[in-house]
């Protein structure tokens, strides 16, 4: 019902009513207009939207409206959308709302969804003694909203590990990774790395900095070997030969291919080498687009009623777009909202398209919502793939 009086309603008018601005709530807002069919009277009460003080309110409600308007073709200029955002509050409050409206968060409406997410870094420590068993989980040592404060707590933290260090193996062996937001250390030719604190060769101390959104945490990071199940440490007293190669204590190897390879010191101590079997490149590049008209206008009609651009589902899209990109799924990710799809693609990508960029690994997808890309932790793609996709005008 909801999406027939989205899809059917013209010349729609914004109805508010509330408490006061200090305590918006009770509240009901409701979108009303005529009906494209009959011509009769259409009234949409909306959901509440989540928000706990007046200015996280204003907000939900100009982002509810905004995409309502996106959804069903019936885009208002900005000055014009403005103006009558501010008209649908009280006489005495529209001057505080336009006071609202000025504030530089929210010249648009990219930064008014986005604008008030904070970033948040936290210093990171892990390690894993592997001959005792023991891998703990990471411990947070500190968080910063400023990175440079941040870089120097680590940095700090790094110099005190180095101080009271001793090293249970030759000194030679010794090998370290650092940059400016992490630090490594392990011994040369072992998977994991090495603790000062344990007195074991095969213990990994790890300093980093993660870096977060304060409400949804985007994960997306250059494929390592840890979690593939073809990488193997023969750790084995007896050597043994396996794969088509003589394996010994200590070694590691890759048996993803019909003959074992090994491991070399020239080669990456954690992410996947360039002669990895299973990697792809350049990467497969598939676009998903709605199937057919109806599931265009479905989906858009329920964007409407919820008031965001909602995960999409598997079986209402097929593949529109197949071919190739030298991107990464994480070197796209870092560059998707600051370049246009031609750029980056070479392909054009719609609002409500899923994108996948398939590295052989593991593939990743995102969604292009109305304020940028973003990335989606399941799609379907089998199903997608099965369907045949109609041409939509």
């Amino acid at each position: 019902m909801a999406a027939h009086l989205a899809e059917n309603m013209e010349k729609v008018q914004w109805s508010l009513t509330y408490n006061s601005l200090k305590e918006i709530k009770p509240y009901q807002l409701c979108l009303v207009g005529k009906c494209r069919i009959c011509g009769r009277r259409l009234c949409m009460e909306q959901r509440p939207v989540e928000a706990d003080s007046t200015d996280g309110f204003l907000a939900a409600v100009y982002r509810h409206l905004y995409h309502f308007h996106r959804s069903i073709g019936q885009c208002l200029p900005r000055a014009a959308f403005r103006t009558k955002f501010v008209e649908m509050f009280r006489k005495e409050d529209r001057a505080a709302v336009e006071d609202w409206l000025s504030m530089p968060e929210n010249q648009s409406i990219h930064a008014m969804i986005c604008g008030n997410a904070k970033r948040v870094y936290t210093i990171v420590h892990s390690w894993a003694d592997a001959d005792q068993g023991n891998f703990p989980a990471p411990e947070g040592m500190a968080a910063f909203t400023v990175k440079e404060e941040a870089r120097k707590e680590l940095a700090r933290l790094v110099t005190e590990e180095k101080e009271n260090r001793t090293i249970p193996f030759p000194t030679e062996e010794y090998c370290e990774e650092y940059g400016e937001d992490f630090w490594e250390a392990y011994r040369d030719g072992y998977a994991a790395g090495w603790l000062p604190a344990m007195r074991s060769s095969k213990v990994r101390c790890t300093q980093k900095i993660s870096k977060k959104k304060e409400v949804r945490l985007m994960m997306l990071r250059k494929p390592t070997c840890s979690d593939c199940p073809h990488n193997l440490q023969y750790m084995e007293r007896l050597p043994i030969k396996k794969k088509g190669v003589t394996m010994h204590l200590g070694e590691r190897f890759c048996v993803a291919g019909k003959r074992a390879r090994k491991f070399k010191r020239s080669d990456p101590k954690t992410y996947v080498p360039s002669w990895c079997p299973r990697l792809k490149a350049p990467c497969e590049l598939r676009i998903y687009g709605f199937k057919n008209q109806r599931e265009w206008r479905m989906h858009r009609s329920m964007c409407a009623y919820l008031g965001e651009d909602t995960s999409p589902s598997a079986f209402r899209y097929a593949v529109r777009y197949e071919g190739h990109t030298d991107l990464a799924p994480y070197e796209f990710f870092e560059c998707c909202n600051e370049k246009s799809d031609d750029e980056i693609l070479g392909a054009a990508v719609q609002h409500y398209d899923v994108v996948e960029i398939d590295d052989g690994i593991k593939p990743a997808f995102f969604y292009k919502t109305e304020h940028g890309y973003e990335l989606l932790f399941s799609f379907d793609a089998k199903t997608a793939k099965k369907n045949i996709r109609e041409e939509i005008d």
